[in-house]
Parts: structure tokens; sequence; C-alpha cells
């Protein structure tokens, strides 16, 4: 599976339409713990692939309403391993979520 997260630095409403670079890891880390930053996250085989500095990615969000709960956009990145050196290019990425 694949999980997105980009930090909202105003912490008001939704992320402003606009391109973010997926550029850090904050590692497999849950919720409430630790610093989050804006990274890709890839799932597979029960191994994780993540962006960093030096495999990075990009999301860039086209529609971001926070009174209607929605937001859209579209990512790529590149998540990589460090165990096994491997790295996995994610492409043409969609999103579109409705927070109920």
């Amino acid at each position: 599976h694949i999980e997105l997260f980009c930090r909202n630095y105003s912490g008001v409403g939704y992320l402003a339409p606009g391109k973010y670079i997926l550029n850090k890891n904050t590692g497999d880390i849950h919720f409430g713990i630790g610093q989050i930053h804006n990274y890709g996250y890839y799932h597979t085989n029960g191994k994780s692939y993540f962006s960093d500095s030096l495999h990075v990615g990009l999301i860039e969000i086209l529609k971001s309403d926070s009174v209607n709960k929605i937001i859209s956009g579209r990512f790529e990145f590149d998540g990589y391993n460090s165990a096994d050196g491997k790295t996995y290019k994610i492409t043409e990425g969609r999103f579109d979520y409705r927070n109920h």
C-alpha cells in the first residue's frame, strides 16, 4: 500500500493547492509520536520503502475544500529501502479523499 504524509505548517484547515516536495523520511511512525515531515511510503512484501533527501517525490494538491472536506491531487515518488538497497519508482498516482 501507499501512504503520503504532507505536513500542514499553518495548522489550519487543509493544505492549500500547490506542489509539495516529498524529501524527508520521518520513518515508520504511528500518529501522535514524533514529527511528521513530507514523505511518501510504499509497503510491499513485508518491506517498507520511503522517499528521503536522495529519493524524492512530489505531491500536488489540486483541490482543497475544508468546508466540504474534500482534498484531491496527484503524486509520484521514489521509495527506497536501505536494508535491501532497492528503489521503487511510484508514478502517475492520483487521490480523491472525502473526510466524512
